[in-house]
């Protein structure tokens, strides 16, 4: 068991009973030479073996090839990269071994020697080919690593592993979503230009790009009379005159940054910002309500999987 009888056919072309004359084919001479010199032939004897057939057909039943060679790996490490929206069943990277054996001896399989994760991906025994068996989230996990293992037939057999990594890709799957707490301040309406009146806050699962925010106002501020800072703070940009306009009601837009050909995904958040009389205003006579109260209430508006629902922070 174990072993496979090698039949070397360096005499072609010779007709029986006739000596051979000269070296066999070059073709044949490196597989034979190399055997030989295993068992301790040394360059005489394969000379003089190469001109006597007799003693060439009485080795050819001595020669047998043993199980000296495990499989070998054709790289030291592989690596894949998967996009967690690739679906089930799915190939996704195979490895390769060869064995120099013949026979049995050099028949490989291949067999996930790790315990984790293999649920997620199967291994095709004969072909090393990974198929995906269940679906990726990268904010779930995003590296999967396994040890494999490349067997021969042989007995005993042999064997060889190495490390398998799978990468799952971050795909632009989330939305940014503003932050639920409540957002107060006040504000007056002499207030200098530049002066902070209420931050928002948003975050994105995703990474790099996909996770990254940027902030805008998207309508509610036709006079241009704040700004929004990539922190999400609203500053004023002018004057502000509660004469003029009393109450703004702001839509503060955000963006993550993906690129093509993804799509960026946004949410928005209402704002309304309600300007009081200055002090000043009060000294010069300026009119001020009974129990007027200066205030800034923040709206969330978050869209859900049916409508839009306005819910209040204050």
């Amino acid at each position: 068991m174990g072993e496979t009888r090698n039949a070397y056919r360096i005499l072609v072309g010779k007709p029986e009973g006739k000596r051979p004359q000269g070296r066999p084919r070059r073709r044949w001479v490196g597989n034979i030479r190399m055997d030989l010199r295993e068992i301790g032939w040394d360059d005489m004897d394969w000379i003089d073996l190469a001109q006597d057939r007799d003693q060439w057909r009485a080795l050819v039943n001595t020669v047998t090839d043993t199980n000296d060679n495990p499989p070998i790996f054709s790289l030291g490490a592989y690596s894949f990269d998967v996009a967690e929206n690739t679906g089930r069943g799915a190939r996704v990277g195979a490895v390769t071994a060869r064995d120099m054996d013949e026979g049995v001896n050099g028949q490989v399989s291949y067999s996930v020697i790790s315990d984790w994760a293999n649920d997620v991906f199967s291994l095709n025994p004969q072909s090393g080919m990974f198929t995906l068996t269940a679906r990726l989230d990268y904010e779930e996990v995003q590296h999967y690593i396994f040890v494999v293992q490349a067997q021969d037939s042989g007995r005993p057999s042999l064997s060889s592993t190495l490390t398998v990594y799978f990468n799952v890709v971050d795909l632009n799957d989330n939305a940014p979503l503003f932050d639920p707490m409540s957002y107060s301040n006040e504000v007056f309406e002499n207030v200098t230009v530049g002066t902070s009146v209420v931050t928002v806050s948003a975050t994105d699962l995703d990474s790099g790009e996909n996770g990254r925010i940027v902030y805008s106002i998207g309508a509610g501020d036709e006079d241009n009379d704040f700004t929004i800072a990539q922190n999400g703070t609203i500053y004023t940009t002018r004057l502000l005159d509660r004469e003029t306009k009393s109450l703004y009601n702001l839509v503060v837009v955000a963006t993550d940054q993906a690129k093509l050909p993804q799509q960026c995904l946004s949410s928005t958040v209402q704002v309304g910002i309600a300007t009081g009389y200055g002090l000043q205003d009060r000294v010069v006579g300026d009119r001020v309500p009974v129990g007027s109260r200066i205030f800034c209430s923040v709206h969330r508006l978050h869209r859900l999987w049916g409508s839009p629902t306005l819910l209040s922070n204050g």
